[in-house]
């Protein structure tokens, strides 16, 4: 229930015009309150800046207050009203100040004084918001420290980052105390603007909207995140329902989260209470993954978004020792996420059991049936209880994936979201015919000549091939690891580790590893060799241009490539621009 006060003056303690948010601190000296740009009047956004004084209305909700209909009254700072030092207290065995001390305004000439109530009396914290560098699919969090923010796909400088992953710690948990103190839930930054594939579905109020319990409200503002992309806006409602889901969407598209969270707050909300809940639980969730760094990705969504939750999760896949992941098992989880032979080891072991399975998920659907999966995965279906939601996810969806899903589901509900189209104008592509020796030393000069390449995933059609090129690159002095089906567990996690940190400018990877790859601020998608299956090269370049940054998608065709080339601008309705002008041409 919202209730809008009468206007009042206050001073602009921040803004961020890029996020669109910031915070006002009342002129009477109540608590600052939650400033987004949809309250700011016409063209005042431009006006607003630290200091500015205005005018606003003030909304009341479950989440605490923001403003209304704000006006610039004045472009520079009001003098502040004069405030008493803060009385101080030792923290307990410590003799340390708190920082949870209360202020007292004092009373400006002219006004009546009324006492103060607690809440009134607790400032929050002045921390100023920046964006943090991304690891992964998750977005910026608020910081405490001052900084340039970064233009769309770009990333702080490495120096930076753990100054400022400091600050964020500090303020994090100094807001959320004060915000505890007003009975508040702290109220998330705006997301960056989403490509048109990923652009929120409608404004409302955002995921607010989709009826998600406060827990999982706070994890999602926490990780940066307002508005539900359409898949997230068409999915979550259903799964909530307890409907059976069809969806067809991309790795990008957020249908992770459109998963995750849906089922994050059926397990939270049933069952015993968080406190009461054994130690060693049944396993309640299984997410089926065709690759183990897309297990291991799922798994930090589901720790991120289910951090306030209680809930406990693990991961399990080949490649490594499964001493670790028994253990987790033998300890109790609420949710699994799992590669299907692993799974399928540990079962026959009788170190797993899905027999108390509520909600099954199958991603990358397509890529299983392509892996050779399929029959691993009917036979863990065979396996799960019969009365269980089930929840399936192809980017695309042939023959065999319909046959799958009418076996699995039960009267599903179809979502489809369709990100090629839009991928295509989000990103630059330009096409170079080169002799296939010479594919090597046409890389090697764009990355020395080309600065703009600040992130490359260069994808080849064999594992051999990406060693070659790894190969060639590093002996040319171009840093670069190679990530596909034999390399080592630790390699593989080392290298996407190296290339998320921005520690790592090349990486080359096979198709079937790149579907583990979720890195936002990827620059150039470089395509070493041509696909043979033309919906593989739009798969390939939606790698960039994600999270509304800029991308370029660089391709090689040597002769033999010709009739490949030609299908996938069939497929594309276009020709692919050519660049004639290089030192290597064929």
């Amino acid at each position: 229930m919202q209730q809008t006060e009468e206007r009042c003056t206050g001073i602009v303690k921040f803004y961020n015009r890029q996020k669109g948010f910031g915070y006002i601190t009342l002129d009477s000296g109540k608590v600052d309150v939650y400033l987004h740009r949809s309250a700011v009047q016409g063209d005042e956004d431009a006006r607003l800046t630290a200091g500015v004084h205005v005018s606003l209305s003030i909304v009341k909700n479950d989440k605490g207050p923001s403003a209304k209909d704000v006006v610039v009254i004045s472009d520079t700072k009001k003098p502040a009203a004069k405030r008493e030092a803060p009385p101080t207290r030792q923290e307990s065995g410590k003799g340390k100040q708190s920082t949870a001390v209360t202020r007292k305004e004092q009373p400006r000439k002219g006004e009546p004084q009324v006492p103060a109530t607690r809440a009134e009396t607790t400032r929050v914290p002045r921390a100023t918001v920046v964006e943090k560098p991304r690891t992964d699919t998750k977005p910026s969090a608020p910081a405490g420290a001052t900084t340039t923010p970064a233009k769309p796909g770009t990333r702080l400088a490495k120096a930076a980052n753990e100054s400022i992953v400091d600050a964020v710690k500090k303020a994090s948990k100094a807001e959320a105390k004060a915000l505890a103190a007003l009975k508040g839930e702290p109220l998330p930054p705006v997301q960056k603007n989403a490509p048109a594939s990923q652009a929120p579905a409608e404004d409302g109020d955002g995921f607010q909207s989709l009826a998600l319990m406060p827990s999982l409200l706070r994890a999602v503002g926490d990780a940066g995140y307002v508005h539900p992309t359409p898949i997230q806006a068409k999915a979550i409602p259903l799964v909530l329902a307890r409907k059976d889901v069809l969806g067809c969407a991309q790795t990008g598209t957020g249908k992770t989260a459109a998963f995750a969270l849906p089922i994050l707050q059926q397990l939270a909300s049933s069952g015993p209470a968080s406190k009461d809940r054994p130690a060693k639980r049944p396993v309640r969730a299984l997410i089926l993954s065709p690759t183990r760094e897309l297990a291991i990705q799922i798994d930090e969504c589901f720790q991120d978004y289910g951090k306030y939750t209680g809930l406990k999760h693990a991961v399990i896949f080949g490649g490594v020792g499964q001493d670790p992941q028994v253990k987790a098992l033998q300890a109790g989880v609420d949710v699994l996420v799992a590669t299907p032979g692993r799974l399928l080891d540990l079962m026959g072991q009788g170190f797993a059991s899905i027999a108390t399975i509520e909600i099954f998920v199958l991603d990358e659907a397509d890529r299983m049936l392509d892996m050779g999966f399929i029959h691993d995965v009917r036979r863990i279906v065979k396996e799960l209880p019969k009365k269980r939601q089930t929840l399936l996810f192809s980017a695309t969806m042939p023959a065999e994936i319909i046959d799958l899903a009418k076996s699995v589901l039960n009267n599903p509900v179809e979502v489809r979201v369709s990100p090629e189209k839009i991928t295509l104008d989000e990103i630059s592509q330009s096409i170079y015919f080169v002799p296939k020796k010479q594919k090597p030393l046409l890389l090697i000069d764009l990355l020395v000549k080309n600065a703009r390449i600040t992130r490359a995933l260069v994808f080849t059609r064999t594992k051999h091939g990406a060693n070659q090129v790894v190969k060639k690159l590093v002996k040319a002095g171009i840093p670069a690891l190679a990530i596909h089906g034999n390399k080592s567990q630790s390699a593989r996690q080392k290298a996407l580790g190296d290339f998320k940190n921005g520690d790592l400018r090349v990486l080359v990877a096979t198709d079937v590893a790149s579907r583990g790859i979720d890195v936002d601020e990827i620059s150039h998608v470089i395509q070493f060799d041509l696909p043979d299956v033309p919906e593989t090269y739009v798969h390939r370049i939606g790698r960039t241009g994600r999270m509304g940054a800029s991308g370029s998608a660089l391709a090689f065709c040597d002769d033999a490539e010709k009739d490949c080339l030609r299908d996938i601008e069939k497929l594309l309705k276009k020709r692919v621009p050519v660049v004639a002008d290089h030192p290597f041409k064929a």
